[in-house]
Order: C-alpha cells, then structure tokens, then sequence
C-alpha cells in the first residue's frame, strides 16, 4: 500500500467545491475516486453569505476544499484553517483578476459568474488535477486524461456556440444580469 492510499485508506476523497458549477468538473477529473458536494448551494448569493452551522459540520469531513475567488471565502478560510487544520484549502487558479468579480459580487450579492470563462475553466481544472494527484498520485494519470478530455468536450460546445451566434456578430444582447453590464 503506497502512502496516499494509506493516508485516503483507499477511500474516495471527500471534496467540497465553494460553488455549485466547480461540482461538475470535479466529477469529470476525479469520477469515482471522489466525493463532491458544494460548499455554497445553487442560487445562495455569495456577497452577504453567512455559512450555516450544518455547512461547517460537513467541512469537519473534508479533505480538500477548493476555492473560486468569491467574496465570501476571505473571511471562511481563516476559519476553516483555525476550525479544521485537516483540510487542505486548495487555491483558486491564479492570473485572474478577482477583484472586478468579488465587487460584483459584493454591490449585487450575485455569485461571480467567473466558471463562465473557457480560460478559467481550464485553469481550474488543471488546479484540480494537480490537488487531487497529490491526495491519490496512483490516479495521477486518471485525472489527468479525464481533465483533457473534459477539454475537448469544452471546446467542441465552444466550437457549437460560436456558430449559431455567427449570424448575430456586431449586435447588441439584452442582459439581465447586474455583474454582466
């Protein structure tokens, strides 16, 4: 038995997510080797977010906690590090300009809106290939073929939609979402 099966007992790693969308590419790199919940629920603004008792009970069974850049995780990662030492708080991928997003975040209490970005997409997943390596390197390569193809997955629907807007290149769309205008 090699050391991350020892330390994970060969279970799958408990993950939290800080939002909903980061759900579905963890599941897409870590599959059965993880177990994935979001920390934040669907639709729970992210600007005047105060966790529930319950919400910080279930970090008690965590081993990694990955970030997305919102507001609200400034002031939860002093108290995950103070309340539960054991998690491994894992960073939001860097080269990204956070602050546009969390005052967005904070003058509308809309969530960032930052998992709409291709780039930052990317960047996430390779964030999580490479936390999830270290937990389990005998899965190393898993995820990493599971985040490429997850990739091209990515860009064919990419690929998808740059077609059927090609028509309406040069005009004007309605938004109606405060942190997009």
């Amino acid at each position: 038995m090699d050391g991350a099966t020892a330390v994970w007992g060969g279970q799958p790693l408990r993950v939290q997510v800080s939002v909903p969308p980061q759900v579905e590419w963890m599941v897409a790199v870590g599959g059965e080797h993880v177990v994935v919940e979001a920390f934040l629920d669907q639709g729970q603004p992210c600007g005047d977010f105060n966790p529930l008792p319950s919400q910080m009970r279930r970090l008690a069974h965590t081993d990694l906690f990955f970030l997305v850049g919102a507001i609200y995780e400034s002031a939860l990662v002093p108290k995950l590090e103070g309340s539960f030492p054991k998690v491994a708080i894992i960073p939001a991928p860097e080269g990204f300009d956070y602050t546009a997003i969390q005052a967005c975040c904070a003058q509308h209490a809309h969530d960032p809106h930052l998992w709409l970005n291709p780039d930052y997409a990317r960047a996430q997943l390779q964030v999580m290939v490479t936390a999830l390596s270290a937990a389990m390197p005998e899965h190393s390569e898993t995820f990493a073929a599971r985040a490429h193809e997850y990739e091209i997955s990515m860009q064919r629907t990419l690929t998808q939609i740059r077609a059927q807007l090609e028509e309406f290149q040069g005009r004007s769309f309605f938004c109606l979402s405060s942190c997009l205008q």
